[in-house]
């Protein structure tokens, strides 16, 4: 359990500091060492928090860590030396890092080899920022990117989903297809051979509606995460489609598209997540030139998307990588599927809930579905 430190249990979080401290500064001299008490520490702390500070306090039950946080920067991050090696200290960055509205950094002793590699585990990385001290000492600035915060916190959100929700179970975002697929699905109907693509395909949720209602079609799932491909592919076993759908655990962004290959190419929630809009507009590219002659493409898109904690109101910073205008993403489809028959356009807004670590966020966002067919 983490928890905010005040006056009731800033004794203890001094304790903590300076244990651990003492122990990660054994190259200054042992007079500078004991100089760091549980008092002085504890006076230090206070003295933290009211430069504005958040200071938090890990219990496991009794006192194990600290960290503190202010805007972006992480700072304060000690664990007891007799607890190292447990995760206590992934816990405490990740509960710092996720308070921080936009990249986490922090920095650290360039003599620190084994923060370092604490740190470089975590996925930051040295941003070349350095501020000298004494003695050839130096402070080196280190950052973990937006791109590894999102992924990271999504693919923790979907694998408690996919862990705890059953596939087409009622009450769920899983319990049925997106409602345009039901409507283009019909279209191709006894058609022979069919290919489909499903861009981040999850569990199966669209994918095996496709190989139920296309008997004899091929399914080609794509997603980032193994975990995902795993269940799809027993979700495909448990519903007699196993031998249509093939999955692919690989990031949608690294995943070429063979040109004039698919019948049909979904997209579902998945390109908000590529890295940039250019690589939206790219990958949109990619999905029309590979579609054959008759084919659809089926495109749902999270757009102008707000977060916030469910129970403070708190604003959080939307954990999409892309996250554009609605009228843009309509845009970029027009142009990407310019000359197609256009079957379903709609912008319809949503508010759904999902997990981030230690708190419950809502979403609201303005979600765009679009399918077209290429003509023949």
């Amino acid at each position: 359990m983490i928890v905010p430190v005040d006056e009731r249990n800033i004794a203890a979080a001094g304790a903590v500091h300076a244990a651990s401290w003492r122990e990660s500064h054994s190259f200054c001299t042992p007079e500078f060492v004991a100089a760091h008490t549980a008092e002085t520490q504890a006076e230090y702390l206070r003295r933290e928090m009211d430069a504005g500070k958040a200071l938090f306090l890990l219990l496991d039950p009794e006192p194990v860590g600290v960290v503190s946080v202010q805007e972006d920067l992480i700072e304060n991050l000690y664990v007891l030396p007799e607890k190292q090696g447990r995760g206590y200290g992934s816990a405490l960055l990740e509960h710092a890092a996720a308070r921080c509205p936009g990249t986490p950094r922090l920095w650290l002793l360039n003599i620190n080899e084994k923060a370092r590699r604490f740190y470089e585990a975590r996925g930051f990385r040295e941003t070349g920022e350095r501020r000298e001290l004494k003695n050839g000492l130096a402070e080196l600035e280190m950052t973990r990117s937006r791109l590894t915060e999102i992924r990271r916190a999504e693919a923790e959100s979907h694998t408690a989903a996919y862990e705890s929700l059953e596939l087409y179970a009622p009450g769920s975002w899983l319990s049925k297809p997106v409602k345009a697929l039901g409507a283009l699905l019909p279209l191709y109907a006894g058609r022979p051979g069919l290919r489909v693509l499903d861009l981040g395909s999850g569990v199966g949720r669209n994918a095996i509606a496709c190989a139920r209602e296309l008997p004899g079609c091929s399914v080609e799932c794509v997603d980032i995460l193994p975990v995902a491909i795993e269940k799809l592919l027993k979700n495909a076993e448990k519903m007699g489609v196993g031998e249509s759908v093939r999955g692919i655990t690989a990031p949608v962004d690294g995943f070429e598209i063979e040109r004039n290959r698919y019948d049909l190419i979904l997209a579902a929630s998945v390109l908000e997540h590529l890295d940039a809009r250019a690589s939206v507009v790219r990958k949109l590219r990619e999905i029309s030139a590979g579609i054959r002659p008759g084919g659809a493409v089926l495109i749902v898109m999270n757009t102008g998307v707000r977060e916030w904690d469910r129970e403070t109101g708190e604003p959080l910073p939307p954990q999409f990588e892309v996250n554009l205008p609605p009228e843009e993403v309509r845009t970029l489809l027009g142009d990407a599927f310019c000359g197609w028959e256009i079957l379903w356009d709609r912008c319809i807004h949503y508010e759904y809930q999902v997990p981030r670590r230690d708190r419950t966020a809502v979403i609201s966002a303005e979600v765009v579905t679009f399918t077209a067919r290429r003509p023949q």
